[in-house]
């Protein structure tokens, strides 16, 4: 018995010998990053705590009333909250794929060396130097205005192309069309960030791994499957864009709200509830849903590339 307690405490001061030598080497990097760190962890629980104590009252009838859960079954039971929800998970399921795609084509042409390289990344970055709100109003206004906008004046003949239709179309009057133009603006809205991420993982994949294949024959298809996909570093970027992606494109407001605003995504809900139903209580339990929601989808896609990384490591 007293062996044991002998190794229990061997082991006890080797590990705050340990954790008071991590301590001591990294003081440093530990100052600089504390008060940032304060700042998020600070204000995360405040607006996690007044949100979750708004869902559970009355903010209506009786300001402050303890309601339990009763916002929560008015939101999941309202058919709102049904069509805004399988609108979302359409908006969340094509987006992601969409935007780590644009980023990939985009990362693995700067990554290449020919003339130029510079300025070619720099009209990529281009479009997250844009203000959301600017973009949107462009694209809205411009592009899809009806009666007039360019598509329509192409379609219509008005430009180099025959006339395919004969009246304008009011693109706003489709579900398809209005949430399929707002997804569009926002996955070229946020690309640079996609690009960026990823082309850090391409060029994080060490160079006489690529020179290898190259010797050995590999063209380029072959290169990108077997030697950059399953690379450790680059599977961590594509991660990083599906999360980070995903929580935007779960929270998305601002483009479906100007651009699509007749098919209301959650987003748009929460802010329909506050501003137009002035109801802060089933605002706050959206939100508290909505944040659930992008807790489960982040869990989920980083048990999907973890599965597929010890895949890829394997084969």
């Amino acid at each position: 018995m007293n062996i044991y307690k002998t190794d229990l405490i061997k082991k006890l001061g080797t590990n705050l010998f340990l954790i008071r030598l991590f301590f001591v080497k990294h003081i440093f990097a530990l100052c600089l990053i504390l008060p940032g760190v304060s700042y998020i962890l600070f204000f995360t629980i405040l607006i996690c705590f007044s949100l979750i104590n708004l869902s559970l009252s009355d903010q209506v009838n009786n300001i402050g009333q303890f309601t339990c859960l009763a916002n929560y079954s008015a939101i999941i039971m309202s058919p709102e909250f049904r069509e805004s929800l399988i609108r979302t998970i359409a908006f969340v399921s094509i987006g992601i794929p969409l935007q780590l795609f644009a980023g990939l084509v985009c990362a693995l042409i700067v990554n290449r060396e020919f003339s130029g390289r510079g300025i070619v990344r720099s009209l990529f970055l281009i479009p997250i130097a844009i203000p959301s709100l600017v973009t949107a109003i462009i694209v809205s206004k411009m592009l899809f205005q009806f009666p007039g906008g360019h598509i329509n004046d192409l379609l219509m003949g008005n430009y180099f192309l025959p006339a395919i239709i004969s009246e304008p179309v009011n693109w706003y009057n489709s579900q398809f069309f209005s949430l399929g133009l707002a997804l569009c603006a926002k996955i070229w809205r946020d690309m640079p960030i996609s690009m960026l991420i990823l082309l850090a993982g391409l060029q994080s994949v060490p160079k006489d791994h690529l020179e290898a294949a190259k010797t050995m024959g590999a063209g380029s298809i072959r290169t990108f499957f077997y030697i950059i996909v399953p690379h450790p570093n680059f599977i961590v970027a594509i991660s990083a864009v599906l999360v980070l992606r995903s929580i935007e494109i779960w929270k998305a407001f601002l483009f479906p709200y100007v651009i699509a605003p007749t098919y209301q995504v959650l987003g748009v809900l929460i802010e329909y509830l506050y501003h137009e139903a002035r109801d802060p209580g089933q605002t706050s339990a959206l939100a508290v849903i909505l944040m659930a929601l992008i807790l489960i989808a982040k869990v989920l896609i980083g048990f999907i590339t973890g599965r597929v990384e010890r895949y890829l490591i394997k084969v």
